[in-house]
């Protein structure tokens, strides 16, 4: 099946085609923006204050987008140095000897809080017994995860 122009349409086609040729770009936008303008001139109040409210929703929408983002590359660069880190020191105490050689990260936060619960839990003076051993253990879970939690919640901030 072809598809077939009616002359009437070709001859619109054609006659947008030729103006389209003859008005330059410039020209074009200016009757663009001065349209614009006379309809907002004809508008309301009300259709003028949405108009409004939504292009502040959107400088807001924007300017949280850009700022995330903005700290998300922070924190992930930041990360992946406390990472490498862990993972080449020697011992956890050395590497929380040097804690303050970096900046504040989700990943740098686990580790001081698990550290310090390993610490604590390590300090009791149990007898070594596998009940112990299980309470320690729970105590160093749940400390991780409360931590992993107020993290998560502080990257969250801003987002509905």
């Amino acid at each position: 099946m072809f598809f077939s122009l009616t002359e009437t349409t070709m001859n619109k086609f054609a006659f947008l085609l030729t103006v389209c040729m003859l008005v330059s770009t410039e020209q074009a936008e200016s009757a663009y923006f001065e349209a614009a303008f006379s309809h907002l001139q004809q508008t309301g109040v009300v259709v003028l204050s949405v108009l409004l409210i939504l292009i502040l929703a959107s400088i807001s929408t924007w300017s949280v987008f850009v700022t995330k983002w903005w700290i998300i590359r922070r924190l992930e660069r930041q990360t992946t140095r406390f990472i490498d880190s862990f993972w080449e020191s020697r011992s956890l105490n050395d590497l929380n000897k040097r804690l303050g050689e970096f900046s504040s990260s989700p990943a740098r936060e686990i580790f001081r809080v698990g550290y310090a619960e390993l610490v604590r839990t390590s300090q009791i003076k149990h007898q070594e017994t596998s009940l112990a051993t299980t309470v320690a253990i729970d105590n160093i879970t749940r400390s991780l995860n409360k931590t992993k939690i107020v993290e998560r919640r502080s990257l969250e901030r801003l987002i509905p």
